[in-house]
């Protein structure tokens, strides 16, 4: 049950990810404008920071928030960050600035798959039996 509460939101986060970030060179030079330097650094800028983002949601989660808050506000960053940058591509509000701060949400968003993977191996019971602890190991 877990592991598959956790593989459905793999797929959605990975999915999601990779359908923006596929394409994002060729948006950022057709739609926005840049040039092509311009658009593939600001492509590189972006996965950098979606990858350090990680770091500062563990931190949260081990000394402040714990996971599960970690988790949620983290949830949310990233649905709104889908949001703001499904809304600034449309035709009315195709704006630069809107893209570029729903993107950095996005970003900041995925940090949640790290924590979301410790609290998920949290739900065993580890010292009740040694099933549970092969469901946490697969797990």
């Amino acid at each position: 049950d877990h592991a598959c509460t956790r593989a459905v939101n793999n797929c959605f986060q990975y999915t999601a990810y990779f359908g923006v970030s596929t394409n994002l060179v060729n948006y950022l030079k057709v739609q926005l404008h840049s040039g092509s330097k311009a658009a593939a650094n600001s492509v590189t800028n972006w996965q950098g920071t979606a990858s350090i983002t990680p770091l500062a949601a563990a931190f949260l989660a081990d000394s402040f928030l714990g996971r599960y808050w970690t988790i949620t506000v983290f949830l949310l960053i990233s649905v709104a960050g889908y949001g703001v940058v499904t809304a600034s591509a449309s035709a009315a509000l195709e704006s630069a600035m809107l893209f570029y701060a729903g993107l950095y949400l996005v970003a900041l968003g995925g940090a949640l798959q790290p924590v979301l993977s410790s609290f998920g191996a949290d739900q065993f019971d580890v010292e009740a039996d040694e099933e549970e602890r092969g469901r946490q190991s697969s797990f």
